[in-house]
C-alpha cells in the first residue's frame, strides 16, 4: 500500500514493543510504510507445487515467515515478504501480529492491497481500530460461563506425555477433498463441515492419547470462532482487531471413541450453538484480570486440546497482486504452519476441499496416518 493508502489506515503504520510483558505499537514520531523485505531464491514454483509445498523442505521461503515472536521490537505492524523464484515467478507473503487483528481482519487488509495492486486508482476501505466501542458493546452484555472453565476445577491434572511434550515436531498439511467432505455428509445432515471435519480430527485425536498411554479420563477440543455476524451493527467487516472467541469443549474419552462419528458431529454442533457475545465478554474480563488460559491450562495435562480454527470462508483465494494480468486469483494459496504443536489451522484448496496446517510430533503423525477411519477421509499431503 502507498503512502496514501497508509494514512487512510494509520494503524497499518506503527511498529511493534514489548512493554510489561505485552506487545504495544509505537506510532511516533511518524508513520512508516510497510515493512516489504524482497528475497530471491533458486526453487521454482514447479519444484513448490511437485512437493504440494512443503513447508520442511524450502525453508528458503517458509522459515523466513516464522512467528515474530519473541523477538518483535521495532518490526511494522504489517510485514511483506516478496520472493522471485528461481522460475521468474513470484510469492508474495503477508504477516501480522495476532494482538493487533484476527484472520478476518488480517485477510481483509491482504483484500485491500490486492486490490489497490491491480488498479492504482483504487481507493482503499477506511478500517476502523477503536477497541473502546468493542469494549462497550461487550460491557453491556452478561457475563457468560463456558462449562469448561466449571469443569478444569474439578478435573485431576496429569503429567504431560512425554511422547508429545519433548518430542521434535515437523510441519504437516491435512487435506479433507469435497468429494471427503460429501461422505462426510452422508452421515449427517445436520451438522456442518466445520463439525464433521473437526469430529474427525477429535475422534483420531482421542484415539491417539489413549494409544499413547494417557490416563485423563478426558478428551478436549476447541477453537476461536468469529463472532462478527453478532454485532453486525458495528461494520465490523472494517473492524481492524480481534473479535473471535476462543471456544473450548470437552468430552470423556469413551463418548468421543465409543460415539460415531455423526454423534460426535452433533456434539459439537450442539457447542458451536452456544456461541455468544457473553461468552467472548467473560473470556475478555477473564484476559484483563490476568486469568489463566483455558487451553493453556489443559495443555499442561496428558491430554492437551487438539484446537482448530477454520478459516475456510475467509476470500483468501480472491487475493491477487496483478501480476498477471490474465489471472484474478493466485495461483496457490498456503498458510504458513504456527509453531505450536497440536493447534490446526484450516483454510479452503480453493475447490471446495479444505487445507488444514499443523505441527505434529512424529509418533501422533503416524498414529493419524495409521488411524483407519481418519484414512477414509483425509490424507496428508506432506
Amino acid at each position: 500500500m502507498n503512502g496514501s493508502d497508509i494514512s487512510v489506515n494509520p494503524a497499518l503504520s506503527g511498529t511493534l514493543f514489548l512493554c510489561n510483558n505485552s506487545v504495544g505499537v509505537d506510532y511516533s514520531p511518524a508513520p512508516v510504510q510497510v515493512g516489504v523485505t524482497c528475497f530471491k531464491v533458486k526453487c521454482t514454483y514447479s519444484q513448490l507445487e511437485a512437493a504440494a509445498f512443503n513447508q520442511n523442505q524450502f525453508p528458503e521461503i517458509f522459515s523466513g515467515l516464522t512467528s515474530p515472536t519473541p523477538s518483535i521490537e521495532g518490526l511494522p505492524v504489517l510485514r511483506a515478504a516478496v520472493f522471485e523464484l528461481g522460475c521468474g515467478s513470484v510469492a508474495v507473503g503477508i504477516r501480522c501480529h495476532h494482538i493487533l487483528m484476527d484472520a478476518a481482519a488480517a485477510v481483509a487488509v491482504c483484500g485491500e492491497i490486492s486490490k489497490a495492486m491491480r488498479d492504482p486508482l483504487y481507493k482503499p476501505v477506511e478500517f476502523w481500530h477503536d477497541r473502546q466501542v468493542v469494549h462497550k458493546l461487550l460491557s453491556a452484555q452478561e457475563r457468560g460461563e463456558p462449562a469448561i472453565e466449571q469443569h478444569l476445577q474439578d478435573v485431576d491434572k496429569k503429567q504431560p506425555l512425554v511422547s508429545i511434550a519433548e518430542a521434535e515436531c515437523q510441519c504437516h498439511q491435512i487435506h479433507v477433498s469435497a468429494q471427503m467432505i460429501q461422505q462426510l455428509k452422508k452421515l449427517s445432515n445436520a451438522a456442518s463441515n466445520n463439525s464433521l471435519v473437526m469430529a474427525l480430527f477429535w475422534r483420531t485425536w482421542t484415539r491417539t492419547l489413549v494409544q499413547l498411554g494417557a490416563t485423563s479420563q478426558f478428551t478436549y477440543t476447541g477453537g476461536p470462532v468469529d463472532l462478527r455476524s453478532r454485532a453486525q451493527h458495528l461494520d465490523l467487516d472494517r473492524y481492524l482487531g480481534n473479535f473471535v472467541l476462543p471456544h473450548a469443549t470437552f468430552a470423556t474419552k469413551d463418548f468421543v471413541m465409543q460415539s460415531t462419528l455423526a454423534e460426535v458431529a452433533e456434539s459439537l454442533r450442539q457447542h458451536f450453538q452456544a456461541v455468544s457475545l457473553p461468552l467472548l465478554r467473560r473470556i475478555a474480563d477473564n484476559v484483563e484480570r490476568g486469568m489463566p488460559d483455558v487451553l493453556a491450562e489443559i495443555a499442561t495435562g496428558d491430554s492437551p486440546t487438539l484446537a482448530f480454527s477454520n478459516m475456510v470462508r475467509l476470500p483468501m483465494h480472491d487475493v491477487d497482486f496483478g501480476m498477471d494480468p490474465r489471472k484474478q486469483s493466485a495461483d496457490s494459496v498456503q498458510l504458513c504452519s504456527f509453531e505450536a504443536p497440536l493447534m490446526m489451522f484450516a483454510i479452503s484448496d480453493g475447490q471446495g476441499g479444505i487445507l488444514t496446517n499443523v505441527v505434529l510430533p512424529g509418533a501422533v503423525k503416524n498414529a493419524f496416518v495409521a488411524d483407519e477411519e481418519f484414512g477414509r477421509y483425509a490424507t496428508f499431503k506432506y
